[in-house]
Parts: structure tokens; sequence; C-alpha cells
């Protein structure tokens, strides 16, 4: 049930229950969210975190429980699926608005410039009120600076130019979803609901958000599995498992460790309790051995109510099913060993979409052992170079192969089987010409075991899916996994268990991949794709930002020398321009070192200084522009 109401928190959410199919999904959960708190909803996959969401949002109705929203907010909704994102508009979604409104201001301007002088007060004034209340409108949603903070936004998230003047229809998925969040974002909506918003962005554009949801100065609830982020952004942790909630005001990393030590305590007393009872009831034994009949039922009191809190303790611990240890899908990553010759060639290679050069004459080599990870922002060429590296695309120059002899299995960002409508086992036994026995052992490996083989592969999540196509996958034992965007879809226990597959994996892993906890903890080798160039670097991604935070100290001190005037106005002109694009460039560099170590060390950012910066720069960048028009 919705309801708006005087309330302090934003989003009051109590006692929702939930089933699907006799399947108790919600059980009694409550949560709030305040003004300026940041709250990741986290949890396995099909632990209910979405639909929680669709019932805070009026998407689904609960079996119980109520959600009320403080009375007049604003709430902005992104969710996982693209049919329910805005349709028919990309930039000029944006515009509409504001258009609309200048366009009324410019009218009544019109009107009100026609005015003689002899017209009643009246009609004055009520031209007056309505162009009073247009300009308030106008500027309540950001006036003339909104253009800007629209530019800004959309190319911080990685929208290309050709992206935001298409229309959404002929977009993918995945820039669909970042128009979506943008609208969102420039909106300013008082509370924010968010679904996997960091699934469609790379690395930069993660980054991008982090910064403005931290500087958002209202609630956000959002549902989450990039660690990286939930480490920057959350404010406040809420895990959902066996349709309970589990809530601890910190970060994730400090979420684990929490936990950690609460299960630790639920299982010390537990344990204690155990042990005291088994000792007073050998007494017991003991004492009506002796005849001691008063003792014995004294003791047996205190047996009684130490069973009751020992049931009691273990009811606590079931009501937060995240407290039990997560068993961890194990699977086979024997491959066939790494070799010490390429398994990747890359020399010279050139490829080119229209006008457009995506690779210029980029080469490098990959070897046997070796954990790569490709990054780069969207449309640098990431899945492309797999796709040239595979043999499915060849309409390139130059070289770009697999050694001969090299065994790899691939896997894409969408899992494909031999049939949807086939079940798990079937899927299981057909690839891997496998009897029940075996096929079952080899599920049980990935925690798919009992009745979930016998589902169809049409049902499964997406983190199920991978676990599948692992476990059919290693059985060929390869030489090389590739893999695009490897975690993508899966929650966080199934991303840290595919993290120990690759790091046990004795082959060499090529990936795909924005996912800053995988990129530094399973890679040995960075190959950034940029401006058509293939950058790499031997080290994890945290190493290889930090070797790029010298390149702006650079830049900055060789901008400091002023430039010399000059009598003629003409070149006076030229060299307060020269003048002004060291201090642009000088700006940017730092802005580019707060932007990285921002990443790399956030307790260490001055973002006061980070402000002032991008606020001077906006200035000269306006002097800037006078100064090209003069000339």
């Amino acid at each position: 049930m919705l309801l708006t109401e005087d309330i302090m928190s934003l989003l009051n959410v109590q006692a929702v229950a939930m089933a699907y199919r006799n399947k108790e999904v919600l059980s009694g959960v409550s949560l709030t969210v305040e003004r300026r708190e940041r709250v990741a909803l986290i949890g396995n996959n099909g632990s209910g975190k979405t639909t929680l969401l669709k019932i805070a949002m009026g998407k689904e109705t609960p079996d119980g429980g109520t959600v009320t929203f403080a009375r007049g907010i604003k709430v902005g909704y992104l969710s996982q699926v693209t049919d329910e994102l805005v349709h028919g508009h990309t930039q000029a979604g944006f515009y509409q608005k504001i258009d609309e409104l200048e366009f009324k201001l410019r009218t009544i301007e019109a009107d009100m410039s026609q005015l003689t002088g002899d017209e009643e007060a009246s009609v004055v004034a009520q031209l007056t009120g309505t162009y009073t209340k247009a300009l308030d409108e106008f500027n309540a949603i950001g006036g003339y600076e909104v253009y800007h903070e629209i530019t800004k936004t959309l190319k911080g998230l990685g929208l290309s130019d050709d992206a935001l003047t298409t229309d959404l229809e002929h977009l993918s998925g995945g820039e669909k979803m970042r128009v979506a969040l943008a609208h969102l974002l420039i909106e300013k909506p008082d509370l924010l609901i968010l679904d996997e918003p960091t699934n469609h962005l790379d690395v930069h554009a993660i980054e991008w958000l982090e910064n403005f949801l931290m500087k958002f100065s209202g609630g956000v609830l959002v549902v989450s599995h990039d660690r990286y982020f939930l480490d920057r952004v959350a404010t406040r942790i809420a895990e959902l498992a066996g349709g309970t909630l589990l809530e601890m005001k910190c970060n994730y990393s400090e979420f684990l460790d929490q936990k950690k030590t609460l299960r630790e305590y639920y299982n010390k007393e537990r344990r204690n309790l155990k042990i005291q009872i088994r000792d007073l009831k050998a007494m017991i034994l003991e004492l009506r051995r002796k005849r001691k009949s008063k003792q014995a039922d004294s003791r047996q009191k205190e047996v009684d109510r130490l069973e009751e809190k020992f049931i009691e303790l273990t009811k606590q611990s079931k009501s937060h099913g995240n407290l039990t240890k997560v068993k961890k899908p194990k699977i086979d990553v024997k491959g066939h060993g790494h070799v010490s010759q390429s398994v990747v060639q890359v020399e010279g290679l050139s490829k080119h979409f229209g006008q457009r050069k995506l690779f210029d004459s980029i080469s490098f080599d990959i070897y046997g052992g070796e954990k790569v990870a490709i990054v780069g922002s969207n449309g640098t060429g990431k899945t492309t170079l797999l796709n040239l590296l595979r043999g499915i695309d060849n309409q390139f120059s130059g070289t770009a192969k697999l050694g001969a002899w090299i065994n790899y299995v691939y896997l894409g960002q969408h899992v494909s089987f031999t049939s949807e409508d086939w079940s798990v086992l079937s899927e299981m036994m057909h690839a891997c010409k496998l009897d029940e026995q075996e096929a079952r052992r080899k599920l049980a490996a990935v925690e798919l075991y009992g009745d979930e083989v016998n589902t169809l592969i049409c049902d499964l999540s997406g983190g199920e899916r991978v676990r599948l196509f692992f476990a059919i996958a290693m059985t060929s034992h390869p030489h090389c996994l590739i893999l695009d965007e490897p975690t993508n879809h899966l929650d966080l226990s199934s991303r840290e268990a595919l993290e120990a597959m690759i790091n046990a994996f004795n082959g060499t892993v090529i990936a795909v991949s924005h996912d800053r906890y995988y990129l530094n903890n399973c890679v040995s080798k960075v190959i950034e794709l940029k401006e058509g160039k293939a950058h790499v670097f031997l080290g994890h991604y945290d190493e290889y930002i930090k070797s790029q935070l010298q390149e702006p100290v650079k830049v900055q001190r060789m901008n400091k020398k002023p430039a010399k005037e000059s009598p003629n106005r003409l070149e006076e002109i030229a060299s307060k321009r020269a003048a002004l694009e060291g201090r642009i460039e000088a700006l940017e560099a730092s802005i580019r070192f707060h932007e990285a170590m921002s990443i790399t060390s956030p307790d260490e950012v001055d973002y006061k200084q980070w402000s002032h910066e991008s606020a001077t720069l906006e200035s000269l960048m306006e002097e800037y522009i006078v100064l090209d028009l003069e000339a």
C-alpha cells in the first residue's frame, strides 16, 4: 500500500511480506531512507532485491505491509529492464521542457513589449504574474545552466555524440539504460531508487556516477554488486537473505567485517550454551543416581532456561539468513596448463567503421599464464577486439590471432546454450557427454543440485547461467578463457567465486571488464584501448591508474610561464589566449589528478580545492570563448 505522509524519512517501508509460488521472498521487511543517506541493498540473486524496489515504486503489490513516502517529494526510479525506460527521445527529451519554458518567456516578453501604458492594471498584473511564475519555473530547473548540466551528465555517463542525437528505439540496451539514468540525475529528484545502475557503464562512467552520488543532497536506495561502488558510495548496507534484512551503517568492506564478528558472536554463544547444557545434563544424571531429586529438579529448570535461550539465539541467527556462512561454488579449474610462447599476437592491427578509425596500427602480445584485462571507455572496441581474436570478424588489416594450437572457451555478455527449453541437467549431459551421476556431480560443484538441476535454462538467473556455463566449459580443460564482462550479471558471492576460479586457473585469461575488484584481484596485465591505440601496462588496475598520475603534474609545471603581451591588438588577444590555454590545461590536469586520486586514495582528496578548480575552469572557459569571438 503506497502512502504519502508528513514524515521525516524520504521512504519508509514497514513489515512488507511477499511470496512467490508458496516461497516466502520477503518476510516482514522494514527499511527507511533518509535525506543525504545512500542505502545499498545487496544480496544473492533471487533474494528479493528487485522485488522490494518494485513494491516501493508501486509496480508490485505486497501480501502485507506498507510503503510510505514523505509528502511532496520527487522520486526517480531506474529499472534493470530497458522496456520500462524512457521512450522516443534522447538528447531532445532533456531540452524539451526548458525549451518550452524559454519559448513561453519570450512570448510573454513580446506581449509585454506591446503594452502602451493605457491597459488596465489587472491586465498588466496578470501578465507580470504569469511571467514571474514561468521565470521561477525556468530557474527552478536550472535555467540556462541546465544545457551545460545536460551535456556534462550525458558525457559523464559515456554517451557518444552519435547516441545523443539518435532516437531511443535505435540505441542498444546499454545506451538506453544510460540515457534513462541521465534523465533521472538531471531532474534532481529528492529520492533516487536505482536497480543495478553500473551494469552498462564503463569504469570512467562509474567513477563519474560515484562522484555525483557522493555530492547528491537527496536520498539514494541502490541495488548493486559492484564492490568498489559499494565501498565508495554506501553510507548504509542492507542485505537481503532468507526473506529478512540485516542493516549496518557502514560501507561494504566494513559490513563484511562486522558481519563476520556478529556471526562469530552467535556461534560462540551457542557453542558455550551447548557446553553448559551438556554439563548440566550430566550433573542431573549423577544427582538422580544418588537420589537427590530436589537438586536434580533445580538443575533441570536451569537446563530448560538455557535451552530456551539457545532456541531464541538460533532464531535470531536464522532471522538474519545473511549470518549463515555461504558456501561458494567450487569449479574444477584444471586446464592444459600454461605455455611460455605467445597465446595472442596482435601486430599492426587497424580497423575502421566507415570514417571512424577504431584501431590504428596497434600491436601487443599475450603470453601463456597471463591474466589480462582489456579496458577502455564504451565504444573503444573492446568486444570487437575479442571478436577479431576469435576469428568472428575478418574485416581488418594487420595481424590479430590466437595460437593455432590454443583450446579456448568464450563467455560473451549474453550466455547461450543448446536450447532454452532444456533442463540444466539435460544441457550438462548433452554438452559434455556425461552420464547423469557425473553431470550432477559437476553441477553440484557450482551449487546447482537437487531439484535445481531440473530447472529450465530459460528460468535461470544471470548468475546461474554463468555458473552453468563454467561447469560445462571447464570439462574441456582449456588453455585460455576469453571473457566479455564476466561479472556483469553475478551477485557478490558468485563474483568472489569466479575470482577464486580465475586465480586458480593455470591457463591464460583475457577479459573485458569494468569491475574494479576483478581488475585488481585477477589481473597481471592491463591493455587500455584509447583513441585508436593500445596502451599496455604490466600490473593490476590501481597500479596502472597510479602510473597515469605523473603526467598531469608535468603538464601543470610546464604551463606556469605567463605569456608575453604585445602592443598589437591581435597579438595581444593571441597572447591572452595562449596564457588562458596554459591555465586551462593546468586546471584540467589538476582536476584529472583529483579524479584519479578519488579512485586510489579518496581520503587524501582535497574536495574543497577540487570544487574551486572546477569553478575556476568554467570561468576561464567563458573568458576564452569571449577572446575567441574577438579574434
